[in-house]
């Protein structure tokens, strides 16, 4: 009743439930986890990657191993901009970016590849990485310690993670 009364004297009504990629996934629909996803989100992750470049004066990692790896991990992937820049710089390396949404563009150089997955599932692939890369991470995880010590499992000796 109180909750009714709040609304008809003009109060803000109580927020909309919260909903989360992870929601529709673990119910198995798909379709919902790609829509949540908008033009506006995916300009925005763009943005953010221009400005860590600008920011870094034109570098796209800080690791040592970031110039001159072969085998590359982007995890979170987004939009892929980060891996398709990586590539570009870098001919030599192979690319894999990964994210839970396919809004990665479809024609990349072939040394890019994405792959849509749960990076919180088991790890499937058959070769260590060399440099394991995830920008903003942080809380897109629920035991970000565990994925740490994937990551680690899956790097080459002497590979870099970069956070």
């Amino acid at each position: 009743m109180a909750l009714q009364d709040s609304q008809q004297e003009g109060n803000t009504p109580p927020p909309e439930p919260v909903f989360q990629i992870q929601d529709a996934i673990a119910a198995g629909d798909d379709d919902d986890a790609d829509s949540s996803i908008g033009e506006e989100e995916n300009d925005r992750l763009d943005l953010q990657h221009e400005l860590y470049v600008r920011t870094l004066d034109g570098d796209l990692a800080v690791c040592p191993k970031a110039k001159g790896a072969k085998r590359v991990l982007d995890m979170g992937t987004g939009t892929g901009s980060w891996a398709i820049d990586y590539a570009d710089a870098n001919p030599q390396a192979h690319v894999t970016g990964v994210d839970l949404s396919p809004i990665q563009p479809a024609l990349v150089t072939p040394n890019v590849s994405f792959e849509i997955d749960d990076l919180e599932k088991e790890w499937t692939w058959t070769q260590k990485f060399d440099f394991i890369f995830a920008r903003m991470m942080f809380g897109c995880f629920a035991d970000f310690p565990q994925i740490i010590t994937v990551a680690f499992d899956n790097l080459q000796l002497g590979g870099y993670l970069e956070l």
